[in-house]
């Protein structure tokens, strides 16, 4: 029995362990260190170039055949004779030829099976031992069983662990070409990079690493037709360390990034020739790499190419890398930069400063990203929008250079917060009339947007903007600094009618200039006060500053022209008698105190804006280029399957068509009254004008409609024959219009104005029956979840981060009843829709409160209507206080307020109830007075009919109520 098998005895009945002798331990041992030996052949194969030969392995297997079946001795002799060869050829480890050693292993071993051959009839053979795990536990158990205390084994194990992760592999042409195939199948051209594969195959147990997900749980899977051929084409695999960079790189960035650094990031650094840029060798193009990989480590998922394409690319085109010093340079930028940041910095700031041509060496890099950065800092929220406008500043770049930066941009910024990107918008207007040549023109704007943080950005677009325009203030702006300054200080109100006239009696250098100002203004406080009161009558002589002043205490919610305010003064009468005289008497007037204080953001959290995006895009791109929509054409375009797939063409027709009905948003900020326009525009304006462009698909092709709905013609000649009996019967006429009207809303007819004609029989009201499909509210749902869904909860999850934080003093507040002419315009500042419905300011059941604040500049309000129904009375309230007032104080200070308030006119009036509409799109269009009737918790009644709230451009009706107690 050899050795071998002695060992397969011990592994399967351990008891015999205590027979054997101690010759046969010492035997054990000397095997385990020949075994080792065998292992680590890798370790001592040279010395003075000499190598072990296939002649030398041959001569040792030549004796283990002769004394095959001679028990333990043939092993030992085996054993000994190997163990001669090795020592002969013993050597220290020399490194630089780690590569030849493991081929020649590879050769040795292939002759194993000869050996396996030999030995084929003891159980266990040579090619077993070299099973490392196997024989590693063998030799760690069988140590513990025998207490063996033998100097030698801690060492052999030791090195046995060295050895074991050096193991070279026995490679068969059946296990290379089964590797080759299992590359081709994770999409690896081994045909095309034949060198590349031959390393990967020797190197199966690193490629087996990069199919498996590391501890990170990065998924490698898209690795090889992502990020693998860049590596070979670009000859980078030559080594195994190579192979393990490609791990190193890949855990660190993933396979999507990876490949974009090797593509785009090598581009923006490596010059066209190779020979001639600092870049040259495979060691210069890793390390290179592994820095652009922490350039983009900061940037969010998805924007890394940007990040090197438009960023790094720009600052190597500048010329400012030019060796791997100026490279770490740039790198260390981003670690200085915030996460929400760094692309900002390298995609949008720089580009725009490396554009200008203002970047000549390195520290004109370090003073730029230094500088864009307390921007970006002073910005937060809305550095996105402060960059963009950046880039329209050339003019201030060709003329002041990096000064720009201390001399106008920073203060700016400083002052103005998340608003700074309008005051920049308006500094390139203003450029635009060469107005900005000196350091005396950037002083003045410096001074408006330092000395009013708040109204900064209207002075420069209402007056100096416009008075630009309209040759009121001098192109040289710096020629107006002290009449603009002297202007800003005393007058009531910032408008270039007011300038244009404050101007010329100012040039006149009259004596008694303050005494001529003051009429000037006492005139435009009249007209103020005149605005508040209810009662400025527009003529020749004031309409260019009335209109003006009007616009200005009732300033729009949502943006619009100043011809929407003229045209309802035009057309509406004062109605001041609607109101209960008892109303205004007792309570029109009355004060309301609030507690102060902002909305802001929530303390370590950062806002994201993507969920908004779609939106801004369609807005920037109407606003700067408005397009005709015709409103049944987008009724059937929404009908359409898959729309969200067209989802962006049909945002931008939608708001275009929105803002031809004279409406419009604002540019997007990161403050919070802003970013509630939008979301309002998405949870209201959007039901709105689905449904607006679904009725008019539907009255101008109603068959199509169907069709498009998936809904057959339907037959209503038996309700049109029950209808006409009731509409020529001798019943009152309003009677007969509410009774028709109900029996249409119980067979599912959304309707709230009936404009039928007197003489009407069967025939006609069939005909109006068959045009007028239901538009069914789940239908507009769908449709608006396929637009916008997904963003508008992504939308109302950010809005969450903000919260009301209250800080020392209140505000007062005025409460005022009133519908005199002056105020028909009161609900463009509410910001309702319905703000152009002649017929709702007509309805003597509409009574509207205005809040003023301090400065009586109006900060919308409430719209009242009256129901009567089975004897009861209801007081319904609407409430719409505008997003300047709720930015400033408690929103639940404001709603309290007003439903206190709205308690008292019930209790006056000794009405039932005070109602709530349960529709949001009715009962407020703030999203904090939503939340503030949600979390009331009221109890709710359903009427018996359904009435009207609104009649244009959209008929609301409701039904539902909450029970205001």
């Amino acid at each position: 029995m050899s050795i071998f098998g002695i060992f397969h005895g011990w592994q399967r009945k351990r008891p015999l362990l205590d027979k054997l002798q101690s010759e046969v331990k010492d035997t054990v041992l000397q095997i385990y260190g020949v075994l080792l030996k065998e292992y680590k052949v890798k370790l001592d194969f040279i010395q003075d170039g000499s190598k072990l030969t296939r002649k030398d392995l041959r001569e040792a297997l030549r004796v283990e055949q002769a004394t095959i079946g001679r028990e333990g001795a043939s092993v030992d002799r085996a054993i000994l004779v190997l163990g001669e060869v090795i020592r002969k050829k013993s050597v220290a480890t020399d490194l630089a030829n780690e590569e030849q050693l493991r081929n020649e292993l590879i050769l040795l071993k292939n002759e194993l099976p000869v050996l396996q051959e030999i030995i084929k009839e003891q159980n266990e053979s040579l090619i077993e031992y070299f099973n490392a795990v196997d024989f590693k536990a063998l030799v760690e158990e069988e140590g513990r069983h025998l207490m063996v205390e033998h100097d030698e084994l801690d060492k052999i194990l030791a090195e046995l662990s060295v050895v074991l992760a050096e193991k070279p592999e026995i490679m068969t042409s059946q296990l290379r070409e089964k590797r080759i195939a299992e590359l081709e199948k994770l999409r690896f051209s081994t045909a095309r990079f034949p060198e590349a594969t031959s390393l990967l195959v020797a190197n199966w147990d690193l490629v087996e690493k990069l199919n498996a997900k590391n501890e990170s749980k990065r998924d490698f899977s898209s690795l090889w037709p992502l990020c693998m051929p860049e590596i070979a084409k670009r000859d980078l695999l030559k080594t195994r360390a190579d192979v393990k960079l490609v791990i190193d790189l890949n855990e660190k960035t993933g396979p999507y990034n990876a490949k974009t650094i090797l593509q785009n990031g090598l581009y923006a650094v490596m010059d066209f020739d190779q020979s001639s840029g600092f870049i040259k060798t495979r060691e210069e193009i890793w390390r290179a790499v592994f820095l652009i990989a922490e350039f983009v480590e900061k940037a969010e998922p998805g924007l890394v190419k940007r990040m090197l394409s438009n960023g790094l690319l720009s600052v190597k085109r500048a010329g400012l890398i030019k060796n791997f010093d100026d490279l770490e340079l740039v790198v260390e930028l981003t670690r200085k930069t915030k996460p929400s940041q760094v692309l900002l910095l390298f995609d949008a700031g720089l580009p725009a400063v490396v554009d200008a041509k203002l970047i000549k060496n390195r520290q004109d890099l370090i003073t730029a990203a230094d500088n864009l950065i307390k921007l970006m800092n002073f910005c937060a929220g809305a550095e996105h929008y402060m960059l963009k406008e950046l880039h329209n500043l050339l003019p201030y770049w060709a003329k002041f250079g990096l000064q720009i930066f201390d001399i106008l941009l920073i203060p700016c910024a400083k002052a103005q917060g998340p608003g700074t990107f309008l005051c920049f918008e308006q500094f390139f207007l203003i450029a635009s009339w060469g107005s900005t040549g000196s350091v005396d023109d950037l002083a003045i704007l410096n001074f408006i947007t330092t000395k009013y943080p708040i109204k900064a950005a209207d002075i420069l677009k209402n007056l100096v903007h416009a008075g630009l325009a309209a040759g009121i203030v001098s192109h040289q702006i710096h020629e107006d600094a002290e009449i603009l300054k002297s202007f800003l200080r005393n007058s009531p109100a910032y408008l270039p009618e007011l300038y244009q006239e404050y101007k010329v009696l100012y040039l006149q250098h009259l004596p008694n200039l303050d005494i001529r100002a003051k009429e000037l203004f006492r005139r435009a406080r009249e007209l103020k006060e005149a605005v508040v009161k209810g009662d400025l009558a527009l003529d020749r002589q004031n309409e260019s500053i009335g209109l003006a002043v009007l616009f200005h205490v009732f300033s729009p919610e949502i943006t619009m022209d100043r011809e929407m305010y003229k045209r309802c003064i035009d057309n509406r009468q004062s109605r001041e008698s609607d109101i209960p005289e008892l109303l205004v008497r007792r309570l029109s007037g009355k004060k309301a105190s609030i507690d102060v204080g902002s909305v802001e953001l929530n303390e370590g959290e950062e806002l994201g804006t993507s969920a908004w995006a779609d939106l801004v895009e369609a807005v920037e791109q109407v606003n700067a280029n408005p397009v005709s929509v015709d409103e049944s054409a987008l009724g059937f375009e929404l009908l359409e399957p898959n729309i969200g797939e067209k989802r962006k063409e049909l945002l931008v027709k939608i708001y275009a068509w929105w803002r031809q009905q004279g409406n419009s948003l604002p540019s997007l900020s990161s403050s919070y009254d802003v970013l509630v326009k939008y979301k309002e525009f998405v949870g209201d304006r959007l039901n709105d004008v689905i449904f607006s462009c679904l009725d008019a698909a539907q009255k101008a092709d109603p068959a199509r409609f169907q069709r498009k709905i998936g809904q057959k013609p339907i037959d209503f000649s038996r309700l049109a024959k029950m209808l006409a009996g009731l509409w020529q019967s001798a019943m009152p006429v309003e009677q007969k219009r509410q009774r028709v009207t109900a029996i249409l809303q119980q067979n599912g007819f959304a309707v709230v104005q009936l404009d039928w004609q007197p003489s009407w029989t069967a025939v006609e009201i069939a005909g109006w029956l068959s045009q007028y499909t239901v538009i069914d509210k789940s239908l507009v749902a769908r449709i608006k979840e396929q637009l916008y869904g997904e963003n508008y909860r992504a939308m109302q999850n950010e809005m969450q981060k903000f919260k009301f934080t209250r800080a020392r003093g209140t505000k007062t507040f005025t409460f005022v009843l009133s519908k005199k002419k002056s105020h028909s315009v009161a609900m463009f500042n509410m910001g309702v829709c319905v703000a152009v419905d002649d017929k709702l300011w007509n309805s003597p059941d509409m009574w509207q409160m205005i809040i003023f604040d301090e400065e009586n500049n109006a900060c919308g309000g409430v719209i009242y209507r009256t129901i009567s129904e089975n004897g009861k009375r209801y007081l319904v309230a609407s409430i719409h206080p505008s997003q300047k007032i709720l930015s400033t104080v408690s929103p639940k200070g404001v709603y309290e307020k007003i439903v206190q308030f709205s308690q008292l006119m019930k209790k006056l009036l000794k009405y039932d109830e005070l109602l709530i509409p349960t529709s949001p799109q009715i009962h407020s269009n703030r999203t904090s007075m939503q939340e503030q009737i949600a979390a009331a918790k009221y109890k709710t009644r359903k009427l018996d009919q359904k009435y009207s709230f609104s009649y244009s451009p959209y008929a609301y009706d409701y039904q539902d109520f909450y029970i205001a107690t």
